[in-house]
């Protein structure tokens, strides 16, 4: 399993259009090798985004990238 840690700034005016954006990634579940993802914000930096993506393996990963 491949784990990827995403942390974003975003700013304050753009955060609605970033989660916008993130509930999007849903569509990908029918993206092989795509097992999903979590994410939020940080309480401690509230312009910080915090994605976890999991993948079944890095080639998925890597054909789904390029």
């Amino acid at each position: 399993m491949l784990l990827k840690w995403i942390r974003c700034e975003v700013e304050e005016e753009k955060k609605a259009l970033f989660s916008a954006a993130q509930e999007k990634r849903r569509d990908l579940k029918g993206c092989p090798g795509f097992l999903g993802q979590i994410g939020g914000w940080n309480i401690a930096k509230p312009q910080e985004a915090c994605i976890l993506a999991f993948w079944e393996n890095l080639d998925f990963y890597q054909s789904f990238i390029e």
